[in-house]
């Protein structure tokens, strides 16, 4: 598995530096953790939200991060939900 299109342009654009380790498709991210020997702070999780609006806001956080959804929405003054992995595959937001 390798960064998703939309993942890969956005960091481009921003001037990121990242290092892309291709991996098989695998649910717990501990385990790539340890399978490829990386530090967890460094492992890049995006998480794709959606507002009661159907706005879409995408977050990336360090493994070693939890997302505080409530306090996210407080801050913005909205009310996002996490979209599913199943979600984002069916509806192709990723590509």
């Amino acid at each position: 598995m390798t960064i998703s299109t939309s993942i890969k342009r956005y960091l481009d654009t921003a001037g990121v530096s990242y290092k892309e380790h291709p991996h098989r498709r695998e649910v717990c991210l501990r385990t790539l953790e340890r399978e490829l020997g990386l530090d967890a702070r460094y492992i890049a999780v995006p998480t794709i939200l959606q507002s009661d609006k159907n706005a879409l806001l995408m977050t990336v956080t360090p493994l070693t991060y939890e997302l505080d959804l409530k306090r996210l929405n407080g801050m913005l003054r909205r009310q996002f939900s996490v979209v599913t992995d199943a979600e984002v595959l069916s509806e192709g937001l990723m590509t």
